[in-house]
């Protein structure tokens, strides 16, 4: 008995109670409906009517209940007693109709026994009655229609063996349902549509043979707390523009999908636990959208979540579990945005894309599957970021047939398989993730990929880091791969990849491995401590190495054996334990302006059936033959000269000059030798060295400069500035003759432009900032910007370069305006001149600006407001005229807006390159120090402790600015 019901048991005076018993027995009436006729002739103001009827069963018409009446089982005739009331009707209309307030039945069995397709058992088209403890069964007809805009309320009924749907909501209606049981209907247990509402909380609705709960047309029931379980067609169904709650329902063992939400609906579905499901926990199909978060989907047969159509539903902070036919399932055009869910344990794929499907999965953890942590086929694309995936039997992504996603910072780690598996002719773009301890190799790529992989950092593989197979011709750019078991780079069969800029150190075994018939392009890379050679070349391969560093390795730096080949330019070759460049078997490179140093097993190893042409190459001796091989000496010389062969020898010259200097140096005890052609006079010198420049693309400046770059790079400063004056000194007096002066202009303008860089890095690698090195600094940049400025005609590339030193110049001369002027400028003037470049540089910037311009313009304008405050505070600029406040308080406003500039520049760097990028430590060193400026001590600690740690990996221990770095 309810609360409600003993209130109205003790206030029994205030009803006019009416009885009704079958034929035969002692009671007011023999019929119900005669006792409802004779109520609606009396006055109800006066009083409230209850009707109590004694047990039995009463045939009768569609009974109209009027307002405030009770209809009731007598004390002791319950449904649950040996005599309970059910009142029955067989003729096509309802057993109970209702349009009225106040009314009440309770303890009754309501039938509805015919004829067939009659509307309901229960009739409510206004009002609010109210049924508690109710039976209703309609083997013809719907259990309880509410319609118009009844608000009625059911409590502890059960509504059971309809031959329509168990409980329709329709119209404007508004019921509460509670604390019921509603099964085995024909039709849905709970239906609504139209504009109906409601809530139906803690009811329990199961063995109907459509869904337990359907919701179409604008209805937006609340459904609370339910258990809704083996529906023959499903738990929850909702369709059209259906916009209803579903909050903390238990759903299971349904044979169709657990949730299903199709046409344009809209729903809010929270803290549910759906399992166990013969299909799939929850699908979104057709225009479906929706909000599903905190849920609890588990076991279910097929996919705990499936997405197809043009669903684009939010799915936030579920638990997807031990589903058999994977965790979350994307078809067709599906979208959508998943974030921070739990994907753990499931079979085939923790999350699977098909299709055409676009979504984003942000920040979700993928983890411990019997397949695949993420699978994207077809033609599925999709943004996959933040994520962690990890311990999955087979790849953690794999990518397939032409599938082309976006990867970017997510962690892929500890797989039993490989960590990302591209494959077929599927693209894709993997930039800033950090994929580590992957058994079959951290990113593998088949077939005839076609993908991006930057940023990245790529460690600890047991079979290596980047494996390169089939007619592959993926670009692999700026990525650390690091602490390989096998190659750190391994490019086999066919393949044509193109690498740039990467960083290779610390393999078990070889830094970059090519094979097979693999070319390439292989460009900027740094390849280091390798525990075999740095680069392996063999069988037929034929790559392109341009401008690499490949040093301090176990072995040989390159090594070539069986047939390879491959065009070898510009690259630095250094302190490796074995011979800077072994070519073995019948290999044939070509080898072209190389600078090979501090090779203990000499510099170029050359066996008796090996071949190639070497022109052009430094080669330094490091106490044995710089050219060496098996055979007679004459072999060796006939190496020697075909190093010659096209040597620009007004260049060679200048560049011996400097090496013998260098030798006699202090310290300078190894000798460099650049063989020069002793026959070629100065001007057929220079013939060579545009003939050269015609051949290769590059002229003696552009090798020169490459070569005094990676000086840089390593801290050399002076010697690579040095180099650079030398040839800057070669084209002013006998410039190459097929030169223009165009062409000339540029190769100054670029020359000077490298000058203002790397005079910046030498000074703030100082202990403190050199006066003399700033002027210089701001000189060459400030001769940049107008040589560049003054080219004819200004294409992309000059445009570009003019950019570049109108950055270098407001850099400069901003730190000029710091130390308080230096060389012909004041630090007013220097500080007007760094404010003019900025506001040039800025006059430039258009929405096709690539982001690593945008973030040098922050930085450097950042940088101005630094050094304007340090110029204020120590009195070298005055406060601009109209500016409010004094010194101190321009000043920390200044330092205020340099930390927010540097902010942003961080962030754009880091989206152009990553984080462990030389651009992007620029900006973490300022921000600690403006962190310190402005007082927030232990912040500025942590930038400089991540600076620190970037530096080392980076560049070394031992390069200036690290060693600055661990003293700050």
């Amino acid at each position: 008995m309810t609360d409600e019901q003993s209130s109205a048991d003790a206030m029994e005076e205030d009803f006019q109670v009416f009885t009704v018993a079958p034929p035969g027995e002692s009671a007011d009436f023999n019929s119900v409906q005669a006792a409802l006729l004779a109520v609606m002739d009396l006055d109800q103001n006066s009083c409230r009517m209850r009707i109590s009827i004694k047990g039995g069963v009463y045939n009768e018409g569609q009974l109209e209940i009027p307002g405030g009446v009770q209809i009731v089982a007598a004390e002791g005739c319950e449904l649950d007693s040996t005599s309970p009331v059910i009142i029955t009707a067989r003729a096509d209309h309802a057993v109970i109709a209702s349009r009225s307030k106040g009314a009440v039945i309770r303890g009754i069995r309501l039938e509805h026994n015919g004829p067939f397709g009659s509307m309901a058992c229960v009739l409510i088209e206004s009002g609010d009655l109210k049924m508690e403890n109710c039976v209703v069964t309609g083997s013809v007809s719907i259990g309880v229609l509410i319609h118009g805009d009844a608000s009625p309320t059911l409590i502890g009924c059960e509504v059971l063996v309809c031959c329509g749907d168990g409980i329709k909501v329709s119209e404007n209606a508004s019921p509460v349902v509670s604390q019921s049981m509603i099964h085995d209907n024909d039709g849905f247990g709970i239906f609504c549509t139209g504009n109906s509402a409601g809530v139906f909380k803690e009811n329990e609705i199961y063995g109907n043979s459509n869904a337990g709960v359907a919701a179409r047309g604008s209805a937006r029931g609340v459904f609370r707390d339910n258990k809704v379980h083996d529906g023959k067609q499903g738990g929850f169904w909702l369709e059209e523009e259906a916009k209803c709650e579903l909050l903390g329902n238990d759903i299971f063992q349904n044979q169709k999908s657990g949730i299903q939400v199709g046409g344009t609906a809209n729903p809010n579905v929270v803290r549910n636990t759906v399992r166990d499901g013969l299909k799939g926990g929850i699908v979104v199909h057709d225009q479906a959208t929706g909000t599903f978060a905190h849920n609890e989907i588990m076991r279910n047969t097929m996919a705990g979540v499936g997405g197809t159509d043009h669903a684009c539903p939010l799915f936030h902070s579920n638990n997807i579990i031990d589903g058999k036919g994977g965790g979350i399932v994307l078809h067709e055009n599906c979208g959508g945005v998943f974030e921070k869910n739990q994907v753990v344990g499931n079979t085939h794929a923790g999350i699977g894309l098909k299709g055409s499907c676009n979504a984003l999965f942000d920040s979700n953890y993928i983890a411990e599957g019997s397949g695949y942590g993420i699978w994207v086929q077809e033609r599925a694309m999709s943004t996959l970021q933040n994520n962690v995936i990890e311990r999955n039997m087979r790849a953690g992504v794999v990518v397939t047939d032409q599938a082309n996603p976006t990867l970017a910072v997510n962690i892929i780690r500890d797989g039993k398989h490989a960590g990302l598996l591209v494959r077929h002719k599927a693209k894709g773009q993997y930039r800033q993730n950090t994929l580590s301890h992957n058994a079959h190799g951290n990113i593998v790529l088949l077939e005839e990929a076609a993908s991006e992989i930057i940023g990245n950092v790529i460690s600890h593989g047991p079979l290596g880091g980047i494996i390169i197979r089939g007619n592959t011709t993926v670009t692999v750019r700026g990525n650390t791969i690091c602490h390989n078991d096998g190659a750190n780079i391994a490019v086999l069969d066919s393949s044509n990849p193109v690498c740039d800029g990467n960083v290779l150190t610390n393999g078990a075994g070889r830094g970059l491995v090519i094979m097979d018939r693999a070319t390439g392009v292989y460009r900027f890379n740094m390849i280091r401590n390798s525990e075999l050679a740095g680069v392996y070349v063999g069988r037929q391969a034929r790559p392109e190495l341009v401008a690499n560093c490949i040093c301090d390795g176990k072995a040989a730096g390159i090594l070539l054996e069986d047939e390879a080949g491959g065009h070898f330019t510009h690259n630095i070759v250094c302190a490796n334990q074995n011979e800077g460049v072994a070519v073995h078997g019948r290999s044939q490179p070509v080898m072209e302006c190389n600078v090979v140093l501090q090779g203990v097993g000499g510099g170029i190893w050359l066996d008796e059936n090996a071949g190639g042409t070497f022109r052009g190459n430094v080669v330094e001796d490091s106490g044995v033959e710089a050219y060496r091989s098996p055979g007679p000496s004459e072999l060796s010389a006939r190496l020697a000269e075909r190093n010659t062969n096209t040597a620009p020898a007004a260049l060679a010259e200048s560049l011996s000059e400097w090496a013998e200097e260098k030798m006699q140096a202090p310290g300078g005890k190894k000798k460099v030798i650049l063989v020069q052609n002793p026959d070629a006079s100065p001007d057929k010198g220079v013939g060579m060295a545009t003939q050269c420049s015609e051949l290769l693309g590059l002229d003696p400046s552009r090798s020169c400069m490459l070569v005094a770059r990676f000086l840089g790079d390593a801290g050399q400063f002076e010697d690579a500035e040095e180099l650079i004056n030398r040839t800057r000194g070669f084209l002013g007096e006998s410039g190459a003759l097929m030169m223009g002066t165009a062409v000339r202009g540029q190769q100054f303008g670029d020359m000077a432009l490298h000058c203002a860089e790397l005079l910046n890095k030498w000074a703030a690698a100082s202990p403190a900032y050199s006066n003399d090195l700033m002027a210089r600094a701001a000189g060459y940049s400030l001769e940049a910007a107008r040589i560049f400025s003054s080219l004819l005609p200004s294409d992309t590339a000059t445009l570009d370069s003019f950019a570049s030193s109108l950055y270098w110049v407001g850099l400069n001369f901003a730190t000029v305006c710091r130390l308080g002027g230096c060389g012909q400028w004041t630090a007013q003037e220097a500080c007007e001149i760094a404010d003019e470049a900025i506001d040039v540089a800025l006059g430039m910037v258009t929405d096709q600006t690539p982001p690593h311009r945008v973030a040098e313009l922050y930085f450097v304008h950042g940088v101005l407001s630094f050094c304007k405050a340090a110029a204020l505070e120590a009195g070298h600029v005055r406060v601009p005229e109209g500016m409010p406040g004094d010194a101190a308080q321009v000043g920390k406003a200044l330092l205020e807006h340099a930390s927010k500039t540097m902010g942003l520049a961080y962030k754009h760097w880091c989206e152009a390159y990553g984080e462990k990028h030389l651009q992007t430590v620029k900006a973490i060193t300022m921000i600690a120090l403006l962190e310190r400026k402005l007082g927030r001590e232990e912040a500025g600690i942590q930038w400089y402790r991540k600076e620190l740690r970037i530096r080392e990996e980076l560049q070394g221990e031992l390069h200036p600015r690290t060693q600055q770095a661990r003293r700050t």
